[in-house]
């Protein structure tokens, strides 16, 4: 075997013994000092020695052109003097590096249990990770921008996935776009987040707005389990009670409707939703034996009273009142002036728009307006 050159760095050196293997020469590396300072350093030099009749072929290959030589696969990098230039070998950079492997790996481990134990463990709360992400999630829902709100909600449970304040935030505004199905799923994840002895309002809370939602898409019978749940956790919440009530109505229930409404009224006098669900019952209910003009007049007037005139709706169940005792031409003019606040107030409630419209043209022909239930 013929030396054809000396190296001072075995990695350096496996590079030149593997660019001539690639090249179908026979090539071995001989030390000539077995004892190394570190890896990729040899003291004593190493020689590259090749057959003596390909000797000649393989400085060609090391040191020039060699017009029958195939260019090496992507994975081998050429030593400096086939470059042209001074650049670290991949091996070297690699051996430097590999022992960092497995330090690397251990750090990925722990975070991966401390992550894990963090979210099995950490306390339920009702407060944001970010508040900063709380905020702007906040600030686009109150804007009507509920696309980057559920962005930013998003977002915020990236951080903290137990977050029952974030999905409940999420929840809300994907009830906002229609989107029902995730904003129950949402609601859902807010109620099994939150502990309901240490935060007994927010819990009923959760359980209010899937209500709602509910109601929204028809399940009446689930919306019906919400607000009974709600009532048991928050009973002071005459809420609770009027949107249990309003659920009954549509289930055509019109007594436990009534009743609901009344308790609104006596628990929160100064609000208008028990005296206008109320008149809105006894002026429009299909059933003659149900309705009542008369008191739905009185109630009505009382609801437009406590909004000093400044609420819709409550002036849409004056007029259904209205038309309910004969008062036709009153009747037409409120209702013009509810379907007005609902343009200047940009509603998007298709059904309470719909239901409007569909007042005013009954109050036009003389007609009192049935709510039938469906």
């Amino acid at each position: 075997m013929k030396t054809i050159r000396s190296y001072f760095n075995n990695t350096e050196a496996e590079f030149a013994r593997l660019l001539l293997v690639s090249a179908g020469i026979e090539a071995v590396l001989a030390e000539e000092n077995a004892n190394t300072l570190g890896p990729g350093f040899a003291p004593g030099g190493v020689r590259l020695q090749v057959p003596e009749e390909d000797a000649e072929r393989a400085t060609e290959i090391l040191f020039g052109r060699h017009e029958e030589f195939t260019p090496l696969p992507d994975e081998f990098v050429p030593p400096e003097e086939v470059l042209g230039e001074a650049i670290p070998p991949r091996l070297e950079r690699f051996e430097k590096l590999k022992g960092l492997i497995p330090v690397g790996l251990c750090v990925l481990v722990v975070m991966g249990l401390v992550y894990a134990l963090y979210v099995l463990f950490a306390p339920l709360n009702w407060t944001h990770t970010s508040p900063e992400l709380g905020r702007m999630g906040i600030a686009a829902a109150k804007e009507k921008d509920y696309a980057k709100a559920i962005k930013y909600y998003t977002a915020a449970l990236v951080i903290n996935p137990r977050s029952a304040a974030a999905y409940f935030d999420r929840g809300l505004a994907r009830r906002k776009t229609k989107d029902y199905e995730k904003a129950v799923a949402d609601f859902t994840e807010a109620i099994q987040l939150t502990e309901p002895k240490a935060l007994k309002r927010q819990h009923a809370e959760s359980y209010f707005m899937r209500g709602i939602t509910y109601r929204k898409m028809g399940r009446y019978d689930k919306a019906l389990e919400d607000f009974n749940k709600a009532i048991e956790l928050d009973p002071t919440d005459y809420q609770n009670y009027a949107s249990r009530g309003l659920t009954y109505s549509q289930m055509g229930d019109a007594n436990k409707a009534i009743k609901d409404f009344n308790h609104v009224i006596e628990v929160a006098p100064d609000k208008t939703i028990g005296y206008n669900n109320l008149a809105w019952l006894y002026a429009t209910w299909p059933e003659a034996g149900v309705r009542n003009g008369a008191h739905a007049l009185e109630l009505a007037t009382k609801a437009c009273n406590i909004s000093e005139w400044k609420k819709g709706y409550c002036i849409g169940t004056l007029a259904a009142a209205e038309a309910e005792t004969g008062k036709f031409d009153a009747a037409v003019k409120h209702a013009q002036q509810a379907l007005a606040w609902a343009k200047t107030e940009k509603v998007t409630d298709e059904r309470l728009l719909t239901q409007m419209a569909d007042a005013l043209r009954a109050y036009q022909q003389k007609k009192p307006y049935r709510d039938v239930k469906k």
